[in-house]
C-alpha cells in the first residue's frame, strides 16, 4: 500500500483478493484454449476488464481459532480441485482449502451458497510462521503450482514501544503485546469470539475477465 493512500475496507480487500484468484483461473483457462500464457502476451488489466459474476459464503466457524471471521486473506486458486485456499482469523493465520459452490447474486448474505471444506484448517508453515522473530507475522500470499502450495510470510510492526515519561519511576520501555500473544494470555478464561464483536460475514465476491 502506498503511504497516504486510503486503507480499503474489509469487504473491498477481500474483493480485490478474490479478483486476483479469479485472474489465475482465467489465465489457466486461457492457456488451455491456446492463448499466450506469458505475461507479455496478455492485455493490461483494468477495472473495466472485470465483470461481477456472483458470490459465495465461506464455511461456518469450527471454533474460535478455526474460523474465517476476521480473516479471509491470502487467497490461492487450486486448479486441481477447483478449490480456494483461504487464511482464517488474523490472530492465528491458519489455512484451509474450500470448494467453490455455484455463484449467486443476492442482496442478502443468507441467499448465497456456502462453500465446504476440502482441507481443514492447519498451519501451512508447519510451525515456522514466527521463526523470523516476533509473533506478529502474517501469511502474505499463496500460490498453487504443480500440485504444491507455496506462500510468503511478512512481519507487521506492533506499533510504538510503551515508555515511562523521562524522570519518572515508571517501568522501562517495552513492546506492546501482539494480538496473538495477548490472545493466548486471555484464552484461559474467555474465547476469542466472546472478546471481539462479530466481524463481517465471510463472503467471497467473484469476477471474470471480459
Amino acid at each position: 500500500m502506498i503511504d497516504g493512500a486510503p486503507r480499503p475496507s474489509y469487504r473491498e480487500a477481500v474483493r480485490r483478493a478474490a479478483a486476483l484468484a479469479l485472474i489465475a483461473l482465467a489465465a489457466t483457462a486461457g492457456t488451455a484454449a491456446g492463448r499466450p500464457s506469458g505475461p507479455s502476451g496478455e492485455p493490461r488489466l483494468l477495472a473495466a476488464s472485470l465483470v461481477y459474476v456472483g458470490a459465495f459464503r465461506l464455511p461456518a466457524a469450527v471454533d474460535d481459532k478455526r474460523t474465517f471471521d476476521h480473516g479471509g486473506t491470502a487467497l490461492a486458486y487450486d486448479p486441481g480441485r477447483n478449490g480456494l485456499f483461504v487464511v482464517g482469523h488474523d490472530w492465528y493465520q491458519l489455512d484451509a482449502e474450500v470448494s467453490i459452490p455455484p455463484l449467486r447474486r443476492s442482496r442478502s448474505v443468507s441467499g448465497l451458497r456456502r462453500a465446504r471444506f476440502l482441507q481443514p484448517f492447519r498451519d501451512a508453515t508447519g510451525g515456522k510462521l514466527d521463526t523470523t522473530g516476533g509473533d506478529t507475522n502474517k501469511l502474505g500470499g499463496q500460490l498453487v503450482l504443480n500440485g504444491r502450495l507455496f506462500g510468503t510470510v511478512y512481519s507487521r510492526p506492533t506499533g510504538r514501544a510503551s515508555c515511562a515519561p523521562p524522570g519518572s519511576r515508571g517501568a522501562a520501555c517495552r513492546e506492546p503485546a501482539s494480538p496473538r500473544r495477548a490472545s493466548r494470555e486471555r484464552e484461559g478464561s474467555r474465547g476469542v469470539s466472546q472478546q471481539l464483536a462479530d466481524g463481517p460475514a465471510p463472503v467471497i465476491d467473484v469476477f471474470r475477465l471480459r
